[in-house]
Protein backbone atom coordinates (compact mmCIF):
# COMPACT_ATOMS: atom_id res chain seq x y z
CA UNK A 1 0.00 0.00 0.00
CA UNK A 2 1.34 3.41 -0.94
CA UNK A 3 0.24 6.48 1.02
CA UNK A 4 1.91 9.50 -0.52
CA UNK A 5 1.64 13.07 0.75
CA UNK A 6 -1.16 12.28 3.18
CA UNK A 7 0.03 11.44 6.68
CA UNK A 8 1.57 14.87 7.36
CA UNK A 9 -1.93 16.36 7.66
CA UNK A 10 -2.83 14.06 10.57
CA UNK A 11 -1.62 13.66 14.13
CA UNK A 12 0.59 10.71 15.03
CA UNK A 13 -2.19 8.99 16.97
CA UNK A 14 -4.37 9.03 13.83
CA UNK A 15 -1.58 7.59 11.67
CA UNK A 16 -0.93 4.84 14.21
CA UNK A 17 -4.66 4.04 14.33
CA UNK A 18 -4.78 3.86 10.51
CA UNK A 19 -1.84 1.45 10.46
CA UNK A 20 -3.48 -0.65 13.18
CA UNK A 21 -6.75 -0.75 11.21
CA UNK A 22 -4.88 -1.83 8.07
CA UNK A 23 -3.17 -4.58 10.07
CA UNK A 24 -6.59 -5.83 11.23
CA UNK A 25 -7.89 -6.09 7.66
CA UNK A 26 -4.87 -7.28 5.66
CA UNK A 27 -2.20 -9.89 6.29
CA UNK A 28 1.39 -9.64 5.09
CA UNK A 29 0.88 -6.06 3.99
CA UNK A 30 3.66 -3.60 3.26
CA UNK A 31 3.26 0.15 3.56
CA UNK A 32 5.28 2.85 1.79
CA UNK A 33 4.86 6.49 2.74
CA UNK A 34 6.72 9.75 2.86
CA UNK A 35 7.42 11.65 6.05
CA UNK A 36 9.47 14.50 7.36
CA UNK A 37 11.21 15.09 10.66
CA UNK A 38 10.22 17.80 13.15
CA UNK A 39 12.42 20.40 11.44
CA UNK A 40 10.91 19.52 8.06
CA UNK A 41 7.35 20.00 9.38
CA UNK A 42 8.24 23.36 10.95
CA UNK A 43 9.92 24.53 7.74
CA UNK A 44 7.05 23.32 5.56
CA UNK A 45 4.39 24.92 7.75
CA UNK A 46 6.35 28.19 7.73
CA UNK A 47 6.64 28.10 3.94
CA UNK A 48 2.98 27.20 3.40
CA UNK A 49 1.86 30.06 5.68
CA UNK A 50 4.02 32.46 3.65
CA UNK A 51 2.04 31.51 0.55
CA UNK A 52 -1.14 32.59 2.34
CA UNK A 53 -2.53 29.11 2.87
CA UNK A 54 -3.57 28.91 6.51
CA UNK A 55 -6.00 26.01 6.09
CA UNK A 56 -3.54 23.13 5.65
CA UNK A 57 -1.29 22.83 8.72
CA UNK A 58 0.87 19.72 8.94
CA UNK A 59 1.35 17.81 12.17
CA UNK A 60 2.84 14.35 11.65
CA UNK A 61 6.58 13.89 11.63
CA UNK A 62 9.09 11.14 12.35
CA UNK A 63 12.45 11.83 13.93
CA UNK A 64 13.46 8.18 14.28
CA UNK A 65 12.15 5.63 11.77
CA UNK A 66 13.01 2.60 13.94
CA UNK A 67 11.22 4.12 16.93
CA UNK A 68 8.14 4.88 14.86
CA UNK A 69 8.08 1.32 13.46
CA UNK A 70 8.11 -0.02 17.02
CA UNK A 71 5.25 2.31 18.02
CA UNK A 72 3.28 1.03 15.04
CA UNK A 73 4.19 -2.58 15.90
CA UNK A 74 5.73 -2.99 12.45
CA UNK A 75 9.06 -3.98 10.98
CA UNK A 76 11.07 -1.23 9.30
CA UNK A 77 12.20 -2.60 5.95
CA UNK A 78 13.81 0.60 4.71
CA UNK A 79 14.11 4.30 5.39
CA UNK A 80 15.64 6.20 2.50
CA UNK A 81 16.10 9.78 1.48
CA UNK A 82 13.12 11.30 -0.26
CA UNK A 83 15.20 12.89 -3.02
CA UNK A 84 17.71 10.08 -3.56
CA UNK A 85 16.15 8.70 -6.75
CA UNK A 86 15.05 12.10 -8.03
CA UNK A 87 18.64 13.34 -7.89
CA UNK A 88 19.78 10.41 -10.01
CA UNK A 89 17.00 10.87 -12.57
CA UNK A 90 17.13 14.67 -12.77
CA UNK A 91 20.84 15.26 -12.26
CA UNK A 92 21.41 17.43 -15.34
CA UNK A 93 18.01 19.16 -15.12
CA UNK A 94 18.31 20.46 -11.56
CA UNK A 95 20.27 23.54 -10.56
CA UNK A 96 23.12 23.51 -8.06
CA UNK A 97 21.09 25.10 -5.23
CA UNK A 98 18.32 22.51 -5.65
CA UNK A 99 20.85 19.65 -5.67
CA UNK A 100 22.50 20.90 -2.49
CA UNK A 101 19.14 21.42 -0.78
CA UNK A 102 17.95 17.95 -1.74
CA UNK A 103 21.15 16.29 -0.55
CA UNK A 104 21.03 18.14 2.78
CA UNK A 105 17.35 17.23 3.25
CA UNK A 106 18.15 13.56 2.64
CA UNK A 107 21.22 13.56 4.87
CA UNK A 108 19.29 15.13 7.77
CA UNK A 109 16.16 13.03 7.20
CA UNK A 110 14.17 16.21 6.66
CA UNK A 111 12.27 14.21 4.06
CA UNK A 112 12.23 10.43 3.82
CA UNK A 113 10.42 7.43 2.44
CA UNK A 114 9.57 4.65 4.87
CA UNK A 115 8.83 1.06 3.94
CA UNK A 116 7.17 -0.97 6.68
CA UNK A 117 6.08 -4.57 6.97
CA UNK A 118 2.81 -4.47 8.85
Amino acid sequence: MIVSGVFQYFHEIDVLKFIGDVKNVFENEELLFDATNKFGIKFTNFYVKRTGNLSAPMYFYINDAEEFAKKADCQLIECRGFYEDALKMLNKKVGLYAKISMKIADRRNNAMILHLKI
